[in-house]
């Protein structure tokens, strides 16, 4: 039968604006961001899960507040250390040495392992900043897993050493650690449901001046809030 359209997922096999499939079909894009396709996507707002993740904490009453990133080289990660940078800065809290990257293949994001990042060189190197860091952002919740298991491991306690919140709000890591895990809700459903009817628009010809057009809609993202911080103020 013939395809009347194509939904595609972005992600990083699409690493490049000459990697975008050559079909002369409606086509819209759901999932990561790229700026320069030339077709319409419906994306996760990357930077703006790491902004609100970071004025959760600064409206808790942190201003030394790391961003841990496991996967540097990660083109959502980056998005969402941007957002926390950004949030820092409009705060007047900002410093580049409170973020900490954790060099890892990317290809442990792709096909995790069956036990989280180990964290524990990033958490001595938090111990040892010369000012107390009270809370972390970190790039995602298995990466905050890590965390959790390398204070564990040092005795340490979640929040009251460290306020931890994550991004993707994936239950099954959320709510299996202790303390829950507090994280940014990525709204995967209605990406979809927005893209898919994009989609429609255009093969039905309501959104006709979509087709082959590059355009971003973004959707935002909201704070699930659990255990994991401590208020200051």
């Amino acid at each position: 039968e013939n395809c009347a359209g194509i939904l595609l997922k972005t992600g990083d096999f699409l690493n490049g604006v000459n990697n975008y499939p050559a079909i002369d079909l409606p086509l819209v894009g759901f999932g990561a961001a790229f700026q320069n396709f030339p077709f319409p996507q419906v994306a996760i707002d990357d930077f703006g899960a790491g902004y609100v993740a970071t004025e959760e904490l600064i409206k808790a009453g942190h201003r030394r507040i790391a961003f841990i990133n496991h996967v540097p080289s990660h083109v959502m990660f980056a998005a969402r250390e941007q957002g926390y940078s950004s949030a820092m800065k409009k705060s007047g809290f900002f410093s580049s040495d409170l973020i900490f990257d954790l060099q890892q293949a990317p290809e442990s994001v792709r096909n995790p392992q069956s036990s989280p990042p180990d964290m524990s060189e990033v958490l001595e190197r938090l111990l040892a900043y010369p000012e107390k860091i009270t809370a972390l952002v970190v790039a995602n919740d298995w990466g905050a897993a890590g965390i959790y298991k390398a204070c564990a491991s040092k005795n340490l306690q979640v929040p009251n050493d460290f306020s931890v919140i994550g991004v993707d709000n994936s239950e099954k890591i959320c709510e299996i650690l202790s303390p829950g895990l507090s994280s940014v809700m990525i709204p995967h459903s209605e990406i979809t449901y927005f893209s898919t009817n994009m989609l429609i628009d255009i093969i039905e010809g309501a959104g006709q001046y979509l087709k082959g057009r590059c355009s971003l809609q973004y959707l935002p993202s909201a704070v699930f809030s659990r255990a994991s911080i401590k208020t200051l103020l």
